[in-house]
């Protein structure tokens, strides 16, 4: 039976969501499913077990920290960003809606918010192609049974399998296989500028009798 076993996600990283966080969360999301044979659901892949030494008999890791060496003869996961792109919400990024003024507060504090998209990738490597699908399998059914749950502990607007990749030899090797499995989220980013002094409500002019 899979699992997630994560941290809540304030436990994680209290600057909000940041392409490291989410890096470092699909790297260890896979490493719990792996970490355990009972959670492997292809009876043939549970043989691959993630442990944290060099012994380990699958290599989960990203992109920045993987060579075609380090892999080896193991099957592995190779975590890859993709881009960013911001969607703004509102003229001048202020935060809008029924009800709420965008002029500043009563002690002059603005309030701001866009929308964050941007995707991941996971290769999957192995040395055979019928295995190198089976891991893919493997790797995005478990995604979009927890993709709820994802979603909610990162106080994601979107969490989303998008694609699952064609069977390709990998380039940067001769005889691994690759199949690459695409993640897309969604988040917001909400900001107050505050200024440095509070606004004057008013100024008053008065005349005085000499």
């Amino acid at each position: 039976m899979a699992e997630i076993r994560t941290e809540k996600v304030s436990s994680i990283c209290s600057l909000g969501m940041r392409p490291l966080l989410m890096t470092g969360f699909l790297r260890q999301v896979l490493m719990e499913h792996f970490a355990e044979k009972r959670q492997i659901e292809d009876p043939s892949l549970q043989e691959y077990l993630w442990t944290s030494g060099a012994d380990s008999s699958i290599l989960i890791e990203s992109i920045t920290r993987w060579t075609p060496e380090s892999a080896g003869a193991r099957p592995a996961l190779i975590i890859k960003r993709n881009g960013w792109r911001v969607e703004r919400r509102g003229i001048n990024d202020q935060l809008m809606g029924v009800g709420i003024s965008q002029d500043p507060d009563e002690v002059g504090n603005s309030f701001y918010t866009t929308f964050m998209h941007g995707s991941h990738t996971i290769f999957c490597l192995a040395l055979s192609g019928g295995e190198c699908e089976k891991l893919a399998a493997e790797v995005y059914r478990h995604l979009i049974t927890f993709t709820p749950v994802i979603r909610r502990e990162l106080n994601l607007h979107r969490f989303l399998v998008t694609e699952v990749g064609p069977l390709s030899g990998l380039d940067e090797s001769e005889h691994h296989y690759a199949v690459p499995i695409t993640v897309a989220y969604a988040h917001e980013e909400s900001w107050t500028i505050q200024p440095h002094a509070p606004k004057l409500k008013r100024i008053v002019l008065q005349t005085f009798e000499p």
